[in-house]
């Protein structure tokens, strides 16, 4: 009786998943993506509160009539 090699009642392995359905991709990708989002945060406060430019040096007597001044 000759011998046969074993068949094997398994069937095929199934097809595997993509990248994006693994939860550890998405774990990893958020750190990177939630400093890309804080840093344009950032840059919008800092545009939107931006100091106004002195167009000439303060001295001390115009620092002081402003202080001593209403403000509008």
């Amino acid at each position: 009786m000759p011998e046969t090699a074993p068949t094997s009642s398994a069937s095929p392995s199934p097809a595997p998943r993509p990248w994006w359905r693994f939860g550890m991709v998405w774990f990893m990708l958020s750190g990177p993506a939630i400093v890309v989002v804080a840093a344009l945060v950032t840059a919008v406060i800092a545009f939107r509160n931006a100091d106004t430019v002195l167009t000439e040096t303060p001295t001390a007597t115009s620092l002081a009539a402003r202080a001593l001044s209403p403000k509008h």
